[in-house]
């Protein structure tokens, strides 16, 4: 039997990963911002097929069925985005656009960091002059 080990989520060995992760701990913000067009895609075609759905299968009540169907055709094609996004920030799924992007990111933080940290050491050594 095997014990529970903290580094695997939900079956998933978070540790062995098949790509480079772009974000440590995305926020909600960082994976919204992160949608595709394939992502936004499946929000809008959830939608599509969840409204007719549901007019189809109101009976008397066509009209708010169509409605609540749409709205539950909304989440969950925000839930399939929102796990695709979160998926490639966090390098469970191919990510070669945002391993980019973010390593272009890191780079040029560290440089501002970097030059930051020289300014103010420089500004600091010919103040003391």
């Amino acid at each position: 039997r095997r014990a529970l080990c903290s580094d695997v989520v939900m079956g998933i060995d978070v540790e062995r990963r098949a790509h480079r992760r772009a974000v440590q701990a995305p926020s909600f913000g960082e994976v919204v911002g992160n949608f595709s067009g394939t992502d936004w895609a499946k929000v809008v075609g959830v939608t599509a097929v969840s409204a007719p759905f549901g007019h189809l299968v109101g009976g008397v009540v066509r009209r708010p069925s169509m409605w609540t169907a749409a709205l539950c055709g909304v989440l969950g094609g925000f839930a399939l985005a929102y796990q695709s996004s979160a998926g490639r920030l966090l390098g469970l799924l191919p990510n070669e656009k945002e391993a980019v992007k973010y390593a272009q990111l890191d780079n040029e933080n560290e440089w501002r960091t970097r030059n930051k940290a020289n300014g103010s050491a420089a500004a600091a050594v010919a103040a003391a002059e």
